[in-house]
């Protein structure tokens, strides 16, 4: 097996360069707009576990649109509640 053989079979293995949830609200915008509103909201209401939000879009979407802890690196990422004096 050459260099470039192995490169092809692992491109699509290697790990994300976005989190898979920005993935997948960036493919649910231009194909079901929608559905990508829904899950903004979804992912910013904070009464919605991070585990039931995951199965939901696993169940949705596939088993292999986000990993277990996608939603929950997702949300500390972008749901930076800032609190001071």
């Amino acid at each position: 097996m050459s260099l470039q053989d192995t490169l092809s079979e692992l491109a699509g293995t290697a790990p994300a360069t976005k989190n898979r949830v920005d993935l997948l609200l960036d493919k649910l915008k231009a194909e079901a707009p929608e559905d990508h509103r829904t899950l903004s909201f979804a992912l910013r209401d904070r009464n919605l576990r991070a585990a039931t939000l995951t199965q939901a879009i696993k169940k949705e979407y596939g088993i292999a649109t986000v990993t277990d802890t996608s939603v929950s690196h997702w949300r500390k990422k972008n749901n930076v509640e800032v609190t001071g004096l």
